[in-house]
């Protein structure tokens, strides 16, 4: 009898966000991670970009060609990501064969240059000296030797983000630039990248990333292929076998060892022994014929499935398999979140809020002419008349059957029970539609952890600010999701939604409406 055991961090489609490969004759640039991410948007204010370009990583496909500056264009043709994803951890990986010699060549930024809210969440470009500049938070943190960058070579270019905290910690864990699978720089603590709702404007200018161009200023003239998107810090072993292998994803990389494989011929079973990480889940999976399937694929054996860490060592004892030969994998992998609260407002009647909910006006507001109210919005609303909610029939939304008005302050609040008391962490995570006047003094929304103890006590305690000032048009629902503040954790909480209106009497619109509020924490 012959054991092959091997180990395997979880499947690299885990954390795949998008990929665009450009293998395509003319018309949709799409994704192909799987993903369903939007076709990139091609803009008409600069050339047109080439289709079917040599590809830059081999094989039957193609790259894709952009030029600028060209026919009188500073920008030229460019490219733009529709909604992509925006974790606080992330990688980015592309290849590109620049040839604009001597000038800014931007390969990718998500940024915005103009007033009312200037901002640079992430950008890479290349500057006229062939030195690579990584920015993130407005800052730049990373700006590499000259030379670095040859024009007419091909080169594969990753850069990763770790923030380990969440956002609005002012703090992050790393950032690392590598090229040709090699790390060229790394920088601890690069400055902090903020939610999409920090600076997002009526424009909804953050909602792409600029591919080949900034928001304003020179774009890049030469070829891009296989760009790639990832919600996790890849491994220095990840980038260097992209590399190895061009056209690839990331794969796992090994980050754990088996110690240990022990065959007791008396009791007639064998005992494998790994190194295990605490909060990690392990599954035992195994085939005899190791091309029938990728490892991530492959069955689990034997019933050993969602084996809990005991570091620093695991073992696991089986029968000896009776075949003469069988392949297995020790995978790894991180427990689901765990929903602790969670309402749809489908449960309960129209009119009426869900027990423990509840709604009132700051001492500010003697209007009270904005009432969060639960149930189906009517023509007024942001929702054309037919479109369907997130689920089911209800949200909660201002007015819901009329603009709000001026001068308000209202806010809605979950009960005060949500249960923090063991959690080291916790998300927040709901569906919503912005339609706020963002002029003037604007008129924005809040979301905030209030202390549920002294609330049930009547009095309000603030424990953080989840996020802050969203107003503007979301031309849509949009998926909220955000870390709540670490001075929520150990107790029981709830939120408040707090809605506030100037005094400019126009016709505002619906305002802010809410639907499928989920707050999670982390598996054990």
């Amino acid at each position: 009898m012959i054991l092959f055991v091997f180990v395997h961090r979880g499947a690299a489609d885990d954390f795949l966000e998008f990929r665009f490969q450009f293998d395509t004759d003319t018309g949709a640039l799409v994704d192909t991670s799987g993903n369903g991410l939007v076709d990139l948007s091609t803009p008409t204010n600069g050339p047109a970009h080439r289709f079917e370009e040599p590809s830059l990583v081999g094989g039957s496909g193609s790259s894709i060609g952009l030029d600028a500056p060209g026919n009188g264009h500073t920008t030229g043709s460019y490219l733009l990501v529709n909604d992509p994803p925006h974790p606080d951890s992330f990688s980015f990986s592309i290849w590109i064969k620049p040839d604009k010699p001597g000038q800014q060549n931007p390969l990718f930024s998500r940024e915005n240059v103009w007033w009312p809210s200037p901002g640079v969440f992430y950008s890479l470009l290349i500057n006229p000296s062939g030195s690579l500049t990584w920015i993130t938070g407005r800052n730049q943190n990373i700006e590499t030797d000259p030379g670095l960058i040859v024009d007419g070579e091909i080169h594969h270019i990753v850069v990763t983000h770790a923030d380990s905290d969440g956002p609005d910690t002012f703090r992050t864990d790393r950032g690392r630039l590598y090229v040709n699978g090699v790390m060229v720089a790394e920088v601890e603590n690069p400055t902090e990248v903020p939610t999409l709702e920090a600076n997002m404007d009526g424009s909804g200018i953050y909602r792409v990333i600029w591919l080949g161009s900034k928001s304003s200023g020179p774009g890049y003239k030469g070829e891009l292929d296989d760009f790639q998107m990832y919600s996790a810090e890849l491994t220095p072993e990840q980038v260097a076998e992209i590399y190895r292998k061009p056209g690839s994803i990331a794969g796992s990389g090994p980050s754990f060892a088996i110690t240990s494989i022990i065959h007791d011929g008396g009791t007639g079973e064998v005992s494998i022994s790994w190194e295990s990480q605490p909060g990690m889940r392990y599954n035992l999976l195994s085939v005899t014929d190791p091309s029938s399937a990728d490892p991530q694929d492959w069955p689990v054996y034997g019933g050993n499935t969602d084996i809990i860490a005991t570091p620093d060592i695991n073992t696991l004892t089986i029968p000896l398999p009776s075949e003469s030969e069988r392949f297995f994998v020790i995978e790894e992998f991180p427990p689901p979140p765990v929903t602790i609260f969670e309402e749809n407002f489908d449960s309960t009647a129209a009119g009426a809020l869900p027990s423990g909910w509840a709604t009132g006006f700051d001492a500010s507001d003697t209007s009270m002419n904005t009432v969060w109210a639960l149930g189906s919005p009517s023509s007024i609303g942001p929702v054309p008349p037919g479109t369907p909610l997130p689920s089911g029939p209800n949200c909660v939304g201002t007015n819901l059957a009329a603009d709000y008005g001026t001068e308000s302050n209202t806010w809605l609040r979950t009960p005060g029970t949500i249960d923090l008391t063991d959690a080291t962490a916790a998300t927040v995570v709901f569906q919503q539609w912005v339609e706020m006047d963002d002029f003037g003094n604007l008129d924005t929304g809040t979301v905030r952890v209030l202390n549920g103890s002294d609330l049930s006590a009547g009095t309000v305690t603030e424990l953080g600010v989840v996020q802050a000032d969203i107003t503007g048009f979301s031309g849509g629902w949009v998926e909220f999701s955000a870390a709540l503040p670490a001075a929520a954790l150990g107790q029981a909480v709830a939120l408040e939604f707090a809605f506030v209106s100037d005094d400019f009497a126009d016709a505002d619109g619906p305002g802010w409406y809410i639907d499928n509020v989920m707050i999670a924490v982390p598996g054990s």
